[in-house]
């Protein structure tokens, strides 16, 4: 938090009586962000640190390994939680640093309600866990200086290229090519006796792409739900 206070601005605006200071990223979104990172980081991946990044455009926190298997981009967010180190997170929580399991992303959510102008932005990339504070309408995340929604919109066939994670998520789109399909529907055409993680992985990756759709958008956690693949991906 020290190396980010020293690299962010600090701007002030005058209100009724008072200045009001306020810094050019939340702090408490962020301070949730680094907890995270370092809680439930995969610390079995020797060789790799938690990494902290400023750029113009955005800043950007990464933690090795990738989400655990039993959790998905659409639990994010939702008060569930898999805790990967049982040894560190109860210390964290006895030092109140955590507030509640599954509480982070929530709070980080809440945090940036303050700050309209950013964007949160949760990623896997490599065998890593990203979380990026992305400043909305800077030029920078359109001409590839950062790995942030719009360049990995505009990249989503190349970085789907490679990997076995990259594979799964082609073969879901050629399971999905003539009907829609519930997420146990299609872990079975791939012949997965169960969801796996890295079924969840891809498709949550493709729906945050725009390639696939909800059936019941307004009921994302149905039981009856079901992927189809959106107009985006058919013209393409």
């Amino acid at each position: 938090m020290t190396f980010i206070k020293k690299n962010i601005a600090l701007g002030a605006t005058i209100g009724e009586i008072y200045r009001e200071d306020r810094w050019e990223y939340p702090l408490e979104a962020i301070r949730e962000a680094l907890i995270n990172a370092v809680i439930h980081r995969d610390y079995s991946i020797l060789g790799s640190d938690i990494k902290v990044a400023i750029y113009d455009d955005m800043l950007e926190i990464t933690s090795p390994g990738p989400l655990p298997d039993l959790l998905s981009f659409e639990d994010l967010g939702t008060g569930r939680s898999e805790i990967r180190n049982r040894v560190l997170a109860p210390i964290f929580k006895d030092m109140k640093l955590i507030e509640a399991w599954g509480s982070g992303i929530q709070k980080m959510k809440t945090e940036l309600k303050e700050y309209p102008e950013i964007e949160l932005v949760l990623q896997e990339a490599g065998h890593a866990f990203q979380v990026q504070f992305v400043k909305k309408g800077m030029a920078g995340a359109e001409s590839g200086q950062s790995e942030g929604r719009v360049e990995l919109e505009s990249r989503l066939e190349s970085r789907l290229e490679s990997g076995p994670e990259s594979e799964v998520a082609f073969r879901i789109l050629a399971v999905m090519k003539t009907k829609a399909h519930s997420r146990s529907e299609i872990a079975r055409e791939l012949g997965h006796k169960s969801i796996s993680g890295a079924v969840n992985r891809a498709i949550a990756r493709l729906l945050e792409q725009g390639f696939i759709e909800y059936t019941i958008p307004e009921k994302p956690n149905s039981r009856l739900q079901k992927y189809r693949l959106t107009d985006k991906k058919k013209k393409g």
